[in-house]
């Protein structure tokens, strides 16, 4: 009679260790859920709006005179180079314009930007030096505007990374 209960009691024990293995086994498996191509495509177009700076990009007015002169004139630029017209997003008295475009800036842009300053038509601007690093272009600039000379102190910088906080941007600077 020992020899069966011990086989009863092995028995039980395995029937336990197996139950609990087989629960355990299901309970980590997860069902997966099919998604359908439209909710795909969603997420993805999702994505791609969060991380195009231009498209969260809120706009602003400029803030003086200064500003809104030489906004009308970088704007006409900045949307001929780029076909689409630009976001101000900051207007400020240093940082006088800040823009968003509506992709990455290139160096054939910065270019075009830097022939096109130079043309009369769009104002009267003098490139009087450039200098380049890893992923910006700086523009320094003479002018008169609104009636006031600004000899070497306006910095166009053009950042040319292609993901991050300056992606797409061009900061105008009076020192």
């Amino acid at each position: 009679m020992g020899k069966k209960i011990t086989i009863i009691v092995l028995l039980i024990i395995v029937l336990l260790v197996g139950g609990w293995y087989f629960f355990y086994e299901y309970e980590q498996e997860d069902p997966v859920e099919e998604e359908t191509e439209e909710e795909v495509a969603e997420k993805e177009e999702d994505v791609e709006e969060k991380d195009d700076p231009y498209e969260v990009a809120e706009e602003v007015a400029p803030m003086s005179d200064r500003n809104v002169a030489m906004d009308k004139d970088l704007r006409e630029i900045f949307e001929e180079v780029f076909g689409e017209d630009p976001k101000l997003t900051e207007s400020g008295e240093i940082l006088a314009l800040s823009y968003v475009v509506n992709r990455n800036i290139t160096s054939d842009d910065v270019s075009e930007v830097k022939d096109m300053l130079e043309d009369a038509e769009h104002g009267d601007y003098e490139v009087v030096g450039t200098e380049s690093q890893e992923n910006e272009y700086e523009l320094n600039l003479s002018a008169e505007i609104e009636g006031e000379e600004y000899n070497n102190n306006i910095y166009i910088r053009l950042f040319t990374d292609e993901e991050g906080e300056k992606s797409q941007r061009i900061e105008v600077r009076f020192l």
